[in-house]
């Protein structure tokens, strides 16, 4: 008996997510020791195509965001903004 076993490669994307801060700057402090992954307010990470992604926003004392998960499927190189805002008293 012989078998044949093919193996399909299956295409990679990159999703990266930026975290702005409330007046657009792109350096906003994310704590690395609570957030490993976030890596220079960006989080960048590899998905197979057709894969699902969701990823939490990190959670910043005295601010709100407007997205507090990140989630789709990859079908091309994706970056998303996530904007903070200062938290309303």
């Amino acid at each position: 008996i012989e078998e044949t076993v093919t193996y399909t490669a299956r295409d990679s994307y990159t999703l990266t997510i930026n975290y702005v801060g409330p007046e657009g700057d792109s350096d906003f402090y994310i704590d690395p020791e609570l957030y490993p992954d976030v890596v220079d307010s960006k989080y960048v990470q590899e998905f197979y195509d057709g894969e699902s992604y969701s990823v939490d926003s990190p959670i910043v004392d005295g601010y709100t965001c407007d997205k507090e998960v990140v989630s789709g499927t990859i079908t091309e190189d994706t970056e998303v903004s996530v904007q903070y805002a200062h938290e309303e008293e």
